[in-house]
């Protein structure tokens, strides 16, 4: 993410690639469904107070969240032509693991359950106490399916894709750890200068919008996920 940061030429490229992306479609009279997997963290710097939503507004902060948005833009712009379908699922925190553990090792969740796993010293920012909310990947696969079943109900409009639960990062640490039965060494460190204000904020989000368009709901608690992604690297079943 901090790598975008660098490349001043990203946005552009990307404007590029959607408008030229477009009017190839065009060119050849192509169908198109496109559901499109963009972020939360175009919301910005949110708080623990707010639940968010579709009404919340974009505030994107980073280079990443500003050209996932302007992709959205430029997509939704050719969708209102009838020009294309157009979904925009905007994911909170992805987690899991498939069972050749190739993505155990991606991922915040992911990586903190294999280092707690490896006993390695777990560093933190700040207090600790910012949330997040965590969806496990089966139940993206799941909405992303229902999506493509459903786009002609759906094209045109965003939707935030999260659980119904956010968890602060210290009580995500202590779960973990209870339920693996591996000992923590954490450590509080301050943000370093460089960081952008995006890894500062907190997150609950609301799915409620897509829940009562399309009848989807994570099935997946955390715990369930938590040890679903610990048994695969218990088993050496990953690459890092």
């Amino acid at each position: 993410m901090y790598e975008l940061e660098k490349k001043k030429n990203y946005i552009n490229e990307i404007k590029k690639f959607s408008e030229e992306f477009n009017k190839y479609i065009i060119d050849k009279k192509l169908n198109i469904n496109f559901i499109f997997t963009s972020t939360v963290t175009i919301y910005g710097k949110t708080n623990s107070i707010r639940i968010i939503d579709e009404t919340f507004k974009d505030r994107p902060l980073s280079n990443y969240d500003r050209s996932k948005k302007i992709f959205e833009d430029i997509f939704f712009k050719y969708e209102k032509q009838n020009k294309i379908k157009f979904v925009s699922l905007r994911l909170s925190n992805i987690y899991g693991a498939n069972l050749s553990g190739e993505q155990v090792n991606r991922g915040f969740l992911n990586k903190l359950i294999l280092n707690i796993n490896e006993k390695k010293k777990i560093s933190i920012f700040g207090t600790g106490n910012n949330l997040r909310s965590y969806l496990y990947i089966d139940d993206l696969i799941q909405a992303l399916t229902i999506a493509s079943k459903k786009i002609n109900k759906l094209t045109g409009k965003i939707f935030v894709i999260s659980s119904n639960k956010s968890y602060s990062f210290l009580s995500l640490i202590k779960l973990i750890s209870k339920l693996t039965k591996q000992e923590v060494k954490l450590k509080k460190i301050a943000y370093p200068k460089h960081m952008n204000e995006i890894e500062k904020r907190s997150f609950r989000g609301s799915s409620k919008l897509f829940q009562n368009k399309t009848g989807w709901k994570p099935k997946i608690q955390l715990k369930s996920g938590i040890m679903k992604v610990f048994s695969i690297i218990k088993k050496k079943e990953y690459n890092i």
